[in-house]
Formats: C-alpha cells, sequence, structure tokens
C-alpha cells in the first residue's frame, strides 16, 4: 500500500514550467523597464515583432516599470502565440488554465498546449500530456498522455522525467515497475530539481524503491528545502520536531515549519498551530495557534483538512471577540501576501509547472 503522501505526487500539471522558463527569459531581459524603453516595445510589439510581443507580457506580468496586468500579458501573449511561436503558444494555454488575464477555460488551455507540442517544445509536450492524463479540457486518455510525458522526458525536460517515473512507479497507463521508476526520478534529481529531491527523500524515508535510510531521505529533503520546495521545508520540520533521523529539535522544526508555511504549504501551518497550541507539552501561545490554524484552513489542501474543525473552534473560544475579529484579519492579509504554490488539486497530483511568460533568446 503506498502511503497517502503519495498524493502529493501523482501528476497535475501546471505550476512548474512557468517558473522554469521565467528563468530564462530573465537572463535576456533586464528588470526593470524605463517608459520610454516601454514605448519602444509596444510600437515595435504592435508592428509585429515577436520578441518585443514576448518582453511586453514579462513586464505587464511582472510589473516592471508599468502597473501589473495580466490581462494585458495575456493580450501579448496571445499575440505572439498566434505567430505560431511554441513558448507563447505554452504560456498562453497556462494563462487560459489558471485564469491569468483571460477567464479560465481548459479545453483552450489544452488547444494551445497541443498546438506547442507539435513543435517538438517539451514543456507544452508535458502540459498537454498531463491534461490528457487528468481528463482536463479534453477527454481522458491516459495512454495518449503517457506518450507525450514519454516525448518530453526523453528532451531531459526535468518535470516530465520526473512525473514519468512517478507513472511507472504508479503503474498509470503502463505495467507498475519500480526498477524502471527510480532511474526516471534520479534523471531529474541529477537536474537540481528540487520536487523531484523531495519524492526521493519521501522514497528513502518510506522505504519505496529503494532501502529505507534516513540520512539519505534528510539529505534530499534539506536539498529541497533549500531551493524553497515548501513540502521539503515541512517535511524537514516534522523530522526535527520528532527527532527522525536528526536530534529533536523543536526550535529548528518551527523554523522548517515557517518557512514552508511562507511559501504556502497548509500542513506546515497546520504544524505551527499544533505546537504553538501546546504539542509534546509545549507553552501554549493560543493567539498564535488560531492565527496558523485559520492560514491552514485558508490555503489549499487535500481532501480532508490539514485541521479538526473542533481544534480550530477551540482556539477560536479562547480568544475575546475583538481579539479573534483581529486574528482573523491579520489571517487574510497574510494570506494576500503568501499564496499557497499549490492548489487543492496539486496535492493531490504532483505538482508540475509554475510558469512564468518568457521571450525566446536573442
Amino acid at each position: 500500500m503506498l502511503s497517502s503522501r503519495w498524493r502529493v505526487f501523482i501528476p497535475n500539471c501546471l505550476v512548474l514550467t512557468y517558473n522554469l522558463l521565467a528563468v530564462w527569459f530573465l537572463s535576456c531581459c533586464v528588470s526593470a523597464q524605463s517608459n520610454s524603453h516601454v514605448q519602444h516595445l509596444i510600437s515595435r510589439a504592435e508592428a509585429g515583432h515577436l520578441k518585443e510581443e514576448m518582453e511586453l507580457a514579462h513586464i505587464f506580468r511582472m510589473g516592471l516599470g508599468v502597473p501589473r496586468d495580466t490581462a494585458e500579458a495575456a493580450k501579448w501573449t496571445l499575440k505572439a502565440a498566434n505567430q505560431g511561436d511554441p513558448v507563447a503558444q505554452t504560456n498562453i494555454g497556462y494563462a487560459y488554465f489558471m485564469g491569468l488575464g483571460v477567464s479560465v477555460n481548459q479545453a483552450e488551455a489544452f488547444k494551445w498546449f497541443q498546438r506547442a507540442a507539435v513543435s517538438n517544445f517539451a514543456p507544452a509536450e508535458h502540459d498537454l500530456g498531463i491534461l490528457l492524463i487528468r481528463g482536463l479540457g479534453v477527454q481522458q486518455d491516459i495512454a495518449s498522455g503517457v506518450r507525450w510525458v514519454t516525448k518530453a522526458a526523453q528532451q531531459n525536460f526535468a518535470p516530465a522525467e520526473l512525473h514519468l517515473g512517478i507513472l511507472y512507479f504508479l503503474g498509470i497507463g503502463m505495467e507498475r515497475d519500480q526498477t524502471t521508476a527510480i532511474p526516471w526520478i534520479r534523471k531529474a534529481v541529477k537536474q537540481d530539481y528540487a520536487p523531484a529531491e523531495f519524492l526521493l527523500g519521501q522514497l528513502y524515508e518510506d522505504g519505496q524503491g529503494v532501502a529505507a535510510d534516513l540520512s539519505q531521505a534528510t539529505q534530499w529533503f534539506e536539498k529541497a528545502a533549500a531551493r524553497g520546495d515548501a513540502r521539503a521545508q515541512n517535511a524537514l520540520g516534522r523530522l526535527y520536531e520528532k527527532g527522525t533521523g536528526v536530534p529533536r529539535d523543536k526550535a529548528e522544526a518551527a523554523h522548517w515549519y515557517t518557512l514552508a508555511a511562507e511559501n504556502g504549504d497548509a500542513f506546515a501551518c497546520a504544524n505551527l498551530a499544533r505546537m504553538d497550541a501546546g504539542a509534546d507539552g509545549g507553552t501554549p501561545d493560543t493567539a498564535s495557534a488560531y492565527f496558523w490554524a485559520l492560514a491552514a484552513r485558508r490555503m489549499p489542501s487535500p481532501d480532508t483538512d490539514p485541521l479538526p474543525s473542533e481544534f480550530v473552534e477551540a482556539l477560536r473560544k479562547s480568544q475575546s471577540s475583538e481579539d479573534a475579529l483581529r486574528i482573523e484579519a491579520q489571517v487574510e492579509e497574510w494570506i494576500q501576501n503568501h499564496p499557497s504554490s499549490l492548489s487543492a488539486e496539486e496535492y493531490r497530483l504532483p505538482n508540475l509547472h509554475e510558469h512564468d511568460p518568457v521571450s525566446p533568446k536573442p
């Protein structure tokens, strides 16, 4: 029986290529734009120049020298996509999938990923495959989805390598084969891909597909956590809180839980709430516990809430009406500044992409 934590990994597609591609874009685009430069870009983009269309899309999405405007970003991305650029086609597909500057339309997202995929663009092949596997925007076709993910993995695209490994491990669209799965996961790890490092850590912790080894588990959690992976940060907090494979250290646990919470992990918020409520004999801080409990419930999580309703309600009752309202307002403000990197679907299915618009290299 697979650990329930595996639900975090079963592929959900789109949140990671955006950020991977953003790194590419930022390597060839300045981080701030003068008004005259923006006007020059607009003039060039209106004349149909692809590079300037892509750069404008990025500037408006990120708010670089202009007010942040996802609708304007989507407009210029769509113009570039209509010129046949696979990067733009992938980006506009993501915009439709997430509702960034356009209405959510999974079928339209699928269409654009499909157009980019036929150009052998690995991120689009990967996204297309995941939508087919999940039946989002298209009738579910697991076999076709696996073929597209495989094509992307064969181009050394790290998210596809990871997710192909998961498909083999779980036997989705193929015979379950851990012997084939682990090398694909390790291929993604060799590219310093944090979600793969996190998964490898869980495999070593649980002894699935590899011999159980808490030292190795800790090492891979640390690598992924250092890259900002919230789930790995939460996992490290759990190890330090319990003293599993590392010396028990509540301060270190709280440190990692806090980092994970700030990166949008609902379970880390729940763990902080537990600790602040006096778990394991600690001194209770019910105001802080209520804050983190509310934050946990406001973030995406699996089918079950990270914390029981009775626990949250008891914490609320421990506050005066005035204090409870104040904390609730603080949580709303905090949530606005710390959006979750994972949707509820992504907790059930692995996090694939964190796209950001990019421009072709000059």
